[in-house]
């Protein structure tokens, strides 16, 4: 069923400041409260899921999960979807995001299949959560465009059978940075003061990311006009990133405050004149638990 009130106060802001409102409303008839029947098929397929919770003190954690097809399962009805943590070598004590999962916290999640460029947002609420996995119960349900994704495929990748390494700071190290300045993907988890919660891609061309001392800064591309991101950013400046070294199997998860410079469009290419500038204030970084190794096959045809 289309939901009743499809964006909060934040979006609609943003919305209206960039005249989009029309064009916002005209894709509600896309936003459900159950998962669509024909996204069953999808869900079912695919081998990433994007989460997003929120900790006791505000803070928000993104984490990027890896399962083989059929690691996440959608109820018959829509109105739950069951996401298996078994044979994941992330620990669910130690991940920052799943670590947060309580019965009714809200969650953010994105299902994204980077080789056929398509994605799916399933938001709501944590149910049934233990090792081997948790329940999203179904508030909000809608799929997005391809822009920005670089293609990606999955081959078969021996994992070393070693348990999951964590390890914690405030302060980025080199490989940090260095491993943000190289990145063309990373996925950002955002909140309404209000609780719910979601999660996001971001991609561009290596270096979409600046640097600016420990202060990440990156341009908002034309997207679908919903402005879920920032509409939540305009609210709420506590948000959480994901990058994940596709080459080492590793992922670096950041906790911070972002904000948002929204100037009049620029003159590149596709430029909006929005910005977010994120600083982080803690990070984790551990494995990203996947059997398949991602192979870079192909920049997104969209990217500035």
């Amino acid at each position: 069923m289309a939901l009743s009130a499809p964006y909060h106060d934040g979006e609609i802001a943003i919305q209206e400041r960039y005249g989009d409102r029309p064009r916002a409303l005209g894709l509600t008839r896309a936003l459900f409260d159950t998962i669509p029947a024909g996204s069953m098929s999808f869900l079912r397929e695919q081998q990433i899921c994007v989460l997003g919770a929120t900790a006791g003190d505000g803070a928000i954690w993104a984490t990027t999960l890896f399962g083989a097809p059929g690691f996440m399962e959608p109820s018959d009805d829509g109105k739950r979807l069951h996401v298996s943590l078994v044979g994941n070598r992330a620990a669910i004590s130690d991940d920052p995001a799943l670590s947060l999962l309580r019965d009714g916290a809200p969650v953010g999640s994105l299902q994204i299949d980077l080789t056929r460029r398509t994605r799916l947002r399933v938001n709501g609420l944590a149910r049934e959560v233990s090792g081997d996995g948790f329940v999203i119960e179904v508030e909000r349900a809608y799929p997005n465009c391809p822009k920005y994704i670089q293609r990606r495929a999955a081959e078969p990748h021996s994992a070393p059978a070693t348990p999951a390494q964590y390890s914690h700071g405030t302060t980025l190290t080199p490989d940090h940075l260095a491993l943000i300045a190289s990145a063309d993907t990373f996925f950002i988890a955002s909140s309404h003061p209000d609780g719910p919660v979601d999660a996001s891609h971001r991609g561009g061309a290596p270096g979409f990311v600046e640097l600016r001392g420990s202060v990440l800064r990156f341009a908002d591309y034309v997207g679908n006009a919903m402005y879920n991101t920032l509409g939540n950013l305009h609210l709420n400046p506590r948000a959480g990133l994901s990058f994940v070294d596709f080459d080492r199997g590793l992922q670096l998860h950041l906790t911070g405050t972002a904000r948002l410079d929204l100037q009049q469009p620029g003159t590149e290419r596709r430029s909006t004149g929005r910005w977010v500038e994120f600083s982080p204030t803690a990070w984790v970084t551990g494995p990203i638990g996947a059997t398949s190794r991602w192979v870079f096959q192909e920049a997104s045809p969209f990217n500035p």
